[in-house]
């Protein structure tokens, strides 16, 4: 049975916190993305010009580039965070790529769970080749946002209207409903994680023309299966894979040995890669994806 007391599953695994102290260092921001309290209209995101003081390991002294960005508040973070924390990696990934760039996200109304930002940063990786971003009050260096301005003003700008971030879905269009695989983690799935898909899957069956992958530490797993959730995935017909994320897994063989081409996934960092392999991927809530895995079929 799947463990449902929070306390149990504290006892299995004491994540780290994410909200970093608050030690003071070098200055190192080079934009802010404020996501206001309420969405009655878009409201900015401003960014400024500076030359930092110093960067760790590659980000060397460089001038900053300048954005202005205006988009919702994140308290859908507390529902789903690793779809969220994506679903605004993609968006802000897309518009600010740019190595030299630190995204610097303010405003939040929930603090963003450590899954949440392990997605974000993951995603402004992959489609931004980002390689830092700051919260407000929650990474060091950036206890305000005056602290994570470092006294610079920001300039220029670019407008995100509210439904942008709803229409990254919509920007992975299925070739076909069927499909072939559905894949979660990547990055690696969370204790927390698993339980989720456990739940979601409890009692059910992924269809036969459907195979279902969740890849992970081979920790992680030690401890779903401890918890019991990994018995329920494995019940439900999925497999916890432990090692490395589904596109080094030699992707493209396994799609030639299994007919493998549809893939739907919650990790748009997985849907960015695996076209290279010869997959048509499409990115979708991890609740849509969870239907897509049991009835082997996208709806949208």
């Amino acid at each position: 049975m799947v463990d449902r007391d929070e306390k149990a599953v504290d006892r299995l695994v004491r994540p780290t916190a994410h909200a970093v102290g608050h030690q003071r260092g070098p200055q190192r921001v080079y934009c802010l993305l404020h996501l206001p309290q309420a969405l009655p209209q878009p409201l900015p995101v401003l960014l400024p010009t500076q030359r930092p003081q110093s960067l760790d390991l590659l980000l060397h002294l460089r001038h900053a580039e300048t954005a202005r960005i205006v988009l919702y508040p994140l308290e859908f973070l507390a529902d789903a965070p690793q779809v969220e924390g994506s679903r605004l990696g993609v968006l802000v990934g897309r518009r600010l790529t740019h190595y030299w760039l630190v995204p610097v996200f303010t405003g939040l109304t929930v603090e963003p769970s450590a899954d949440a930002l392990k997605h974000l940063g993951a995603t402004l990786a992959s489609y931004g080749s980002l390689a830092m971003f700051h919260v407000v009050g929650v990474t060091p260096e950036a206890r305000t946002v005056e602290e994570a301005f470092g006294g610079a003003a920001p300039r220029e700008g670019i407008v995100v209207e509210p439904g942008d971030l709803e229409r990254t879905y919509r920007s992975f269009t299925p070739e076909r409903p069927e499909v072939d695989v559905v894949v979660f983690g990547t990055p690696h799935l969370s204790l927390f994680e698993l339980r989720e898909l456990a739940e979601r899957l409890r009692g059910r069956r992924v269809h036969p023309r459907t195979r279902l992958f969740l890849t992970t530490n081979a920790q992680v797993r030690a401890l779903a299966r401890r918890a019991g959730y990994a018995e329920v995935i494995e019940a439900a017909g999925g497999r916890i894979l432990a090692g490395p994320c589904y596109y080094i897994m030699t992707p493209r063989l396994l799609a030639e040995l299994h007919g493998f081409r549809t893939i739907v996934t919650d990790s748009a960092k997985l849907a960015n890669i695996i076209p290279a392999s010869g997959y048509a991927p499409v990115f979708r809530p991890t609740a849509e994806c969870v239907e897509a895995a049991v009835r082997g079929r996208l709806d949208w």
